[in-house]
């Protein structure tokens, strides 16, 4: 065998000495992940939360019944109060029909019958143009029994009309009778105070 030349010597202590390196390094850093790693006993119990006197007015009460009831009248009533208030010329107030399943039978036969017709004639499709629109932020449950309730919802309507289409925005309120069929409110009667 030949002797190996003065270069090869200095590659192969150069591979060994990276290997060596590389080996303490890897084990510093293999031991050093396991010296900081938290020991966890798995068969201890959970740490007890202690809740203080200050932490306890923070934890919710369940609802009580009369809440679920006066929150299920106003999703009911906020969501009539802006499809009443909403509708256009343009539209031939499709958006209307969209109320029935809220009304009783009574006011689905006045809404269909009185209310859109008179639209139309006050608000001719073949006219101006004519849009108006609702949002109500403000339910007030005026009276509330177990099977009726009186609401009045504050409306924020914006008007657009005739043929430059200018806006006039306003506040009206509109008192709504409600009335409770099963577990489901119902609209009976909507009437818009004047502006």
């Amino acid at each position: 065998m030949e002797p190996l030349s003065r270069g090869k010597k200095i590659v192969i202590i150069s591979v060994v000495g990276l290997l060596i390196l590389a080996l303490i390094i890897f084990l510093i850093l293999y031991f050093k992940d396991k010296a900081t790693a938290p020991i966890i006993d798995e068969t201890a119990p959970p740490p007890k939360v202690e809740v203080s006197v200050e932490d306890k007015g923070l934890l919710l009460a369940p609802m009580t019944q009369e809440e679920v009831q006066s929150a299920s009248l106003k999703i009911v009533a906020s969501m009539f109060a802006e499809k009443f208030g909403t509708f256009s010329s343009d539209s031939d107030y499709v958006g209307l029909q969209e109320l029935l399943p809220l009304t009783t039978s009574g006011l689905s036969t006045w809404i269909q019958g009185t209310y859109i017709p008179k639209l139309r004639i006050d608000h001719d499709p073949r006219g101006y143009f004519y849009r108006i629109t609702a949002q109500s932020p403000v339910v007030n449950i005026m009276t509330l029994t177990e099977k009726s309730a009186k609401v009045e919802v504050t409306v924020q309507r914006e008007e657009n009309s005739g043929a430059d289409a200018t806006m006039l925005s306003f506040l009206q309120k509109l008192t709504l009778e409600m009335i409770k069929i099963g577990d489901n409110w119902y609209v009976d009667g909507a009437y818009w105070q004047t502006r």
